[in-house]
């Protein structure tokens, strides 16, 4: 029986690669649309394809949607491809420039933010562009950047604040997905077959973006995994009951210092954040 032909909206960057390169091998007939992570959303929306990996702000903000279980982007402590950059300190920073293709990243910073000094510390958040005391970076651009005297690496700062990886992007589909199961086998297998071929991929993204092979090969292995557990589960979770705090403008999230002379427990920090989190779908 011919396997029907399945539409995938991906995403353009090295951090992808290990999960949609090999698509096209267990699904011949497979359609692959790239895209940039503020689009995805609209090409699973709009039932131009049937599934989309997409940023994990966008899957929280829509309950139509359903996620793979086990697949997505994660990274535990440095992502090196996720980041603030300034040339003042952190705690100086008065206005950040937000980055128009990720919606997760610029949520990320304003969770981060307000984590650290509170709702009444005043950021001024722009998508212009005009000169700020700071501006975020992703994706490949981030790999090739220039650095400048100060460097945030925003999911360093996450698992600092909250003990918990954190997940950039998940598979998703809408819930009346017809073949969900071939899918999600494609995707899986997908993903096996991206792992056990880093060394291929590090090399023709090195050529894509004119860097080392052996630095693509750190950063698809040593600062990013693809596989959601509950830690990563626990971690979704956390960023949406954040997020669902700051658009409700609530201040129940305590002030903390960014270099605290203190040096504090886990559970210390976990505490700052305890409560009921919303029910992940």
């Amino acid at each position: 029986m011919e396997m029907p032909t399945f539409k995938f909206a991906i995403l353009p960057y090295c951090n992808a690669a290990p999960l949609v390169h090999f698509i096209p091998d267990f699904c011949h007939s497979a359609s692959l649309i790239t895209k940039y992570p503020s689009e995805t959303i609209k090409e699973l929306k709009s039932n131009r394809v049937d599934i989309a990996l997409i940023p994990i702000v966008d899957f929280l903000s829509d309950e139509t949607l359903e996620m793979i279980p086990s697949l997505g982007i994660c990274a535990n402590g440095p992502v090196e491809s996720v980041l603030l950059q300034s040339n003042k300190p952190f705690e100086k920073i008065k206005s950040i420039r937000l980055f128009s293709e990720s919606k997760t990243s610029n949520m990320l910073i304003k969770v981060l933010t307000w984590q650290y000094f509170g709702i009444n510390h005043n950021i001024i958040f722009t998508t212009e562009n005009i000169k700020t005391d700071a501006h975020i970076i992703i994706g490949d651009k981030a790999l090739k950047r220039t650095d400048l005297e100060y460097t945030y690496d925003l999911s360093q700062l996450w698992y600092e604040q909250t003990n918990l990886p954190f997940v950039f992007a998940v598979w998703a589909y809408k819930n009346d997905c017809a073949h969900i199961s071939t899918i999600e086998s494609i995707l899986k297998h997908s993903k096996e077959k991206g792992i056990s071929n880093i060394p291929l991929l590090s090399r023709i993204y090195s050529e894509k973006l004119q860097l080392d092979p052996s630095y693509i090969e750190h950063y698809l292995t040593d600062c990013l995994y693809y596989d959601i557990g509950s830690q990563e589960l626990e971690s979704i979770k956390k960023f949406d009951k954040l997020i669902t705090k700051i658009n409700k403008n609530e201040t129940a999230i305590q002030v903390k210092e960014f270099f605290p002379d203190k040096k504090e427990t886990n559970e210390d920090i976990r505490q700052l954040y305890s409560g009921e989190g919303s029910q992940l779908r």
